[in-house]
């Protein structure tokens, strides 16, 4: 039933209203509160991506080869034979007199003194000390680590994150039956948001614990006994002795004499060399060459552009309304909702 007909209703009613005042009804019992459902609208605005398919014109670089002919000039060498006329040296060996100086050896008996080193031996009494080893046991002690494995259970605080959904109200845009921003229009949008969690986790870990023992080990020990010994050793000495000697000595004297000497002399002479010189002779030849050339050209291709648009969408929801209070009949005065229909 609509709020107008609730009115009219309940002004019908007020007729009866003041027949229960003046005591000819029983009173009314008391007012328990209505709720209707009613399924309304939502508008969600969001942002959706389209693509379209745009034109878009580029210049390229094209390749382009063809086949052209070069002449070039090269050189080759090319020999010639040419007489030349050159002064050439000898050397030729000629007999001269020359007085030469000459070196004759000498001999001459000498009487020469040398000292020499005569070995005399003896013997004497030497005294040394002997060391003797001699083994005996000793025990030991030793601190010996080791280590044991205990187990310990530890308590670690750990966070861990959570999506929750979060209702958030939004500004409706212009065209969505209400006003800019305004609340009433009842545009909510969903967001999720990470909410830190935080709880006790129990985990266990080893750790090593060190013991220390007393762990005893027999030990060899050497110790040495000295001992006093007496021994005769041979003892060389060497005196020295001057003696003499006849010893033949050789020296050498100068001399100056006459003989014959082949001595080089040097003497020029002309003669004609024929000479190779090398002569560049210039030369014309053609080849075909590949030449490439680039030409711009332009094309036109679909490019695909992505652009997001605004769009509106309806959601049908079921909202809780209160209904009208309207007067009830054959009561006093009061006033309670109005039945609902559903």
């Amino acid at each position: 039933m609509s709020a107008t007909k609730q009115g009219v209703v309940g002004m019908a009613l007020c007729l009866l209203a003041g027949t229960a005042q003046a005591g000819h009804f029983p009173p009314c019992p008391p007012c328990a509160p209505t709720v209707q459902y009613q399924t309304v609208s939502r508008a969600i605005c969001e942002y959706v991506p389209v693509t379209v398919n745009q034109e878009v014109r580029e210049v390229v670089c094209v390749p382009v080869t063809t086949t052209q002919e070069r002449t070039e000039t090269y050189y080759e060498l090319a020999t010639e034979t040419v007489p030349v006329k050159q002064v050439v040296y000898r050397t030729e060996w000629v007999k001269q007199t020359q007085k030469v100086c000459v070196v004759k050896p000498v001999t001459r008996t000498v009487e020469r003194s040398y000292n020499v080193c005569v070995p005399v031996t003896r013997n004497v009494t030497q005294t040394y000390q002997v060391a003797r080893p001699v083994m005996r046991t000793e025990e030991r002690e030793q601190p010996v680590t080791y280590y044991e494995t205990v187990p310990v259970t530890r308590n670690v605080q750990m966070t861990c994150y959570t999506p929750v959904a979060v209702q958030v109200p939004v500004c409706a845009p212009m065209g969505c039956g209400c006003g800019p921003c305004a609340p009433a229009c009842g545009a909510v949008a969903t967001c999720y948001q990470m909410v830190p969690t935080t709880k006790a986790v129990q985990y266990t870990e080893y750790q090593c614990v060190p013991k220390t023992t007393v762990q005893k080990y027999q030990v060899q020990v050497c110790e040495y006994r000295y001992e006093t010994k007496s021994v005769e050793v041979p003892v060389v000495e060497y005196q020295t002795q001057v003696r003499t000697e006849q010893v033949p000595v050789c020296s050498y004297e100068t001399v100056e004499q006459e003989q014959e000497v082949m001595v080089p002399v040097t003497k020029p002479y002309e003669e004609t060399v024929n000479v190779t010189r090398c002569k560049p002779v210039a030369k014309t030849r053609t080849y075909q060459v590949q030449v490439t050339t680039y030409q711009h050209k332009e094309q036109v291709r679909q490019v695909p552009v992505t652009t997001y648009q605004l769009q509106t969408r309806y959601v049908q929801e079921t909202v809780a309304v209160p209904c009208a209070p309207a007067w009830r009949p054959f009561c006093g005065p009061t006033w309670c909702p109005a039945p609902c229909y559903y």
